[in-house]
């Protein structure tokens, strides 16, 4: 209960002090006419205010409140002087110096000056120094340059040369397209899962079901449907006089169907040969 009630009369005091701030603050930002003038000493007074509400500052809060009020009478300061004018004769280092010459140039007049200025302001000799160390130091010794030895790098090879796979796989399909034609002109017509089949490959069989459609494409082959099957006939185009009317079908494949046609034809070997892998 004690702590709170404490704590209550801080945060008061606080307010107490921040509206004390407030009131400095608005006092210069609208008296800063007045207050900058050389004729009045308002400004003592404004300063004595803030420094009696610093008195009682012990939180970050209030002290920047402190430092702006500062900042504030500081301005109205700098220019309550720049608006002072005076009639007296300005300082000149150079005249000045003229003056002390001839002033102390008879004998023991620049002792008694320094006797009577510098001595207590000075309490010990200052040593002597030297801008490149001390006297007794050794120079450093440059150290030789080594020049460092170039890597070996062995003997210059010329890179090997990057086969264009992408024209490599151009020039296989083609030669399997040719393939496929041939042994379709040879046989005239035979069951289409005949031609594409490869027992020993299912992926092989995929890729001839391709190939096959490229023929197909170019006009050199058809597909019939007869009682219920498939059959792939060759086209000679030359001799050739009918109109073909094409039309396109998605033909499903997977593995079991692959083994239905196999055991379907008893297929062994494979029309198309067998590539290796």
């Amino acid at each position: 209960m004690d702590r709170a009630l404490k704590r209550r009369k801080e945060e008061q005091a606080r307010a107490v002090i921040r509206q004390g701030y407030r009131s400095a603050l608005q006092h210069l930002s609208e008296n800063r006419e007045e207050l900058s003038n050389p004729e009045n000493y308002k400004t003592r007074k404004a300063r004595n205010l803030v420094n009696a509400l610093y008195n009682n500052v012990t939180h970050t809060r209030e002290a920047a409140m402190d430092s702006e009020a500062l900042l504030a009478l500081s301005s109205v300061a700098l220019e309550k002087a720049q608006r002072m004018q005076t009639n007296f004769q300005k300082f000149d280092p150079v005249s000045f110096m003229h003056m002390v010459t001839e002033q102390l140039d008879s004998e023991g007049a620049w002792s008694v000056m320094g006797l009577k200025t510098l001595n207590q302001y000075m309490l010990r000799t200052p040593s002597i120094g030297f801008m490149l160390g001390p006297i007794q130091a050794e120079a450093k010794k440059k150290k030789s340059r080594v020049s460092q030895k170039k890597d070996d790098y062995g003997k210059e090879t010329n890179p090997e040369e990057v086969v264009d796979t992408q024209a490599n796989a151009q020039q296989a399909t083609a030669s399997r397209i040719l393939e496929v034609k041939t042994i379709l002109k040879e046989n005239k017509e035979l069951p289409w899962a005949l031609l594409v089949t490869n027992p020993d490959s299912f992926a092989q069989t995929v890729e001839n079901i391709f190939h096959f459609a490229f023929v197909v494409k170019d006009g050199e082959a058809r597909v019939e449907s007869r009682n219920g099957e498939i059959w792939a006939c060759f086209v000679n185009r030359v001799a050739s006089t009918s109109t073909t009317h094409k039309k396109q079908c998605v033909v499903p494949m997977d593995y079991n169907i692959w083994q239905a046609m196999k055991a379907r034809y008893n297929i062994t070997k494979s029309l198309i040969p067998h590539r290796p892998v």
